[in-house]
């Protein structure tokens, strides 16, 4: 199992940082709006109440509906391993250190050499 480290002490944003981040990305979602080269996309954007464009294929979605998303996100995620014993359990504080799965090889800035 990855060991698992309880984090929440590093804080690179301030609560009025992390509220002013969402405030602007609430209003670029529902005024600006996103493009969304899918139409079924759009359909279901649309049917949960999405202003849709489809002539430019913009989708702007109102505060509430982000905000619905955000609500029920769950607070716990499990990402399994092969085994049980290797899961990650996304929760609270919980941090995880490791490659990802997938960087077998690391750039080397200074020599330009892959390693």
């Amino acid at each position: 199992m990855e060991k698992q480290y309880i984090g929440g002490s590093f804080k690179v944003l301030s609560e009025s940082d992390i509220e002013a981040i969402h405030e602007a990305t609430v209003n670029l979602l529902e005024k600006t709006g996103i493009r969304i080269h899918n139409k079924r996309a759009r359909q279901i954007y649309a049917s949960h109440g999405a202003e849709v464009d489809n002539g430019n294929q913009i989708v702007k979605i109102p505060r509430g509906m982000v905000e619905d998303a955000i609500d029920s996100t769950p607070s716990r995620i499990i990402l399994c391993g092969r085994e049980e014993k290797n899961d990650l359990v996304l929760e609270g504080a919980n941090v995880y250190l490791g490659t990802g799965g997938t960087v077998l090889n690391t750039l080397d800035l200074e020599t330009g050499q892959k390693r």
